[in-house]
């Protein structure tokens, strides 16, 4: 029980380093650092090693900074297509929304006539009818699916390189 307290100690203080503790971490940690001499002790090493850090300047290469940016530029360029197809996205959508909203009651008429001709159940062309006004936002889907980048992960379409 009492090294969990020293490791949710040492994890608030790691945390407290790079961001913001709520103010019961916060409480709770200050409670622990008064008695605990230990914990105090790696408290004060960690914010030394901070302070040392932070005063070193750094002083970045020139063609670093210069291949740098000519990436971003690359990375931007290779983007712009996906910014643009966008647009076509949403004028898709809008289509598909227009067709659905102004052909509904035809669909519906045609397939109540088709279904009362053919005997088939109520809730069996109902279904057809449904399908059928969907059709038109399952084509946009399969069209945006097969468009899709192949290489576009999780990562964003970034190359793993090390």
């Amino acid at each position: 029980m009492r090294e969990d307290i020293h490791k949710q100690a040492e994890h608030l203080i790691l945390k407290a380093a790079v961001e913001r503790l709520t103010p019961s971490e916060k409480s709770w940690l200050g409670g622990h650092l008064g008695e605990c001499r230990l914990c105090t002790q790696v408290a004060s090493r960690l914010e030394e090693v901070v302070r040392s850090v932070r005063s070193v300047s750094v002083v970045a290469d020139p063609s670093l900074i210069e291949i740098t940016r000519r990436r971003v530029r690359e990375r931007g360029r290779a983007l712009a297509p996906r910014r643009s197809s966008a647009g076509l996205l949403w004028i898709s959508i809008g289509l598909t929304w227009l067709w659905m909203a102004l052909s509904a009651p035809y669909i519906w008429r045609g397939c109540a006539w088709v279904g009362r001709h053919l005997g088939v159940p109520d809730w069996a062309w109902g279904m057809g009818f449904g399908l059928w006004w969907l059709l038109p936002a399952l084509a946009v889907c399969g069209a945006l699916a097969l468009l899709a980048p192949a290489g576009a992960g999780s990562n964003g379409g970034y190359a793993e390189s090390h």
